[in-house]
């Protein structure tokens, strides 16, 4: 199988599970099918930045912080460069990378999407 035909197949994959996510979601805060009907056809769009590691950060580019603005982050983290943090007692909290694993983030949409119609 060439590398297209795989990443379009990884691509569908992770649309199902987001579709499949959603629809727990709703289920999990009794809104049946809302954050689906909420959020209409699922766009979806690929991302991937790398960032070497630098011994100088000064002179690192990369994002600032920022929360996700979609509904669902499929994050694959490298073991050899931490950046992903999370905001918790108003202190940053270094993510952890793990071997063979994905971090799946809410984002903004969906705790917009909870805040108006909570459980």
């Amino acid at each position: 199988m060439g590398t297209a035909t795989l990443s379009l197949s990884s691509y569908a994959e992770f649309q199902r599970v987001t579709k499949m996510l959603l629809e727990n979601l709703s289920r999990l805060m009794n809104m049946e099918d809302g954050l689906l009907r909420l959020h209409g056809d699922l766009t979806q769009s690929t991302r991937v930045a790398y960032y070497p590691p630098c011994s100088r950060a000064d002179e690192v580019l990369g994002l600032g912080s920022h929360s996700d603005k979609g509904s669902i982050t499929f994050l694959l983290q490298d073991d050899d460069v931490t950046g992903l943090q999370i905001r918790h007692g108003g202190m940053w909290i270094p993510v952890k990378p793990m071997p063979n694993a994905f971090v799946v983030n809410i984002g903004d949409s969906v705790e917009v999407s909870i805040s108006l119609f909570p459980p």
